[in-house]
């Protein structure tokens, strides 16, 4: 049975396949980042015991940063869906966090095809 669930990040477990998730990301540059992103507060999509995707947070006291990155094979499946369920539960509690919606060109592009 498939299974979805969203989790705290775990270094141990989970931080080898996002830096695998984002090497192949053609987008991100990998070595512009250090382990301090994998520091901030994570969330972990986990697809049958897989980390397929991840959700992240920083800033909070003047702006805020939230990253979302699902691996490539397995968009479309709900699990982008699901991590922007659980950035809203958490952001809708911050007061200050401003909500406003960016986009990434190349998802707006892909929802076309």
């Amino acid at each position: 049975m498939e299974q979805l669930i969203i989790e705290p990040y775990k270094p141990e477990r989970d931080e080898a396949s996002i830096t695998a998730m984002l090497c192949k990301n053609e987008q991100f540059n990998v070595s512009q980042q250090s382990n301090e992103m994998l520091s901030d507060d994570i969330f972990v999509a986990r697809y049958n015991d897989l980390t397929e995707g991840f959700l992240s947070f920083g800033g909070f006291k003047r702006s805020a940063l939230t990253s979302m990155f699902v691996n490539e094979e397995y968009r479309r499946m709900g699990i982008g869906g699901t991590l922007l369920e659980k950035a809203d539960k958490i952001l809708f509690q911050n007061v200050a966090v401003e909500r406003s919606i960016g986009f990434c060109p190349e998802l707006v592009q892909g929802l076309g095809n």
